[in-house]
């Protein structure tokens, strides 16, 4: 899932991934490809969520 945030500053992320099944998705989202997921985090295009940690499941 990739969350819309809202920016408080230019530099913050203004997307944030998370697992399909996580709890701390709010407001706006949208699901998103595997593929596309993978290229953002290599990209850090996309923050990731802290809770349930994206990233980790993607590596293997």
């Amino acid at each position: 899932m990739l969350e819309k945030l809202h920016q408080y500053r230019e530099e913050d992320p203004a997307r944030r991934l998370h697992r399909r099944d996580c709890w701390q998705v709010r407001g706006e989202h949208e699901r998103i490809t595997t593929e596309d997921a993978v290229e953002r985090i290599g990209r850090r295009a996309a923050a990731v969520c802290d809770v349930c940690r994206p990233d980790r499941a993607l590596r293997h």
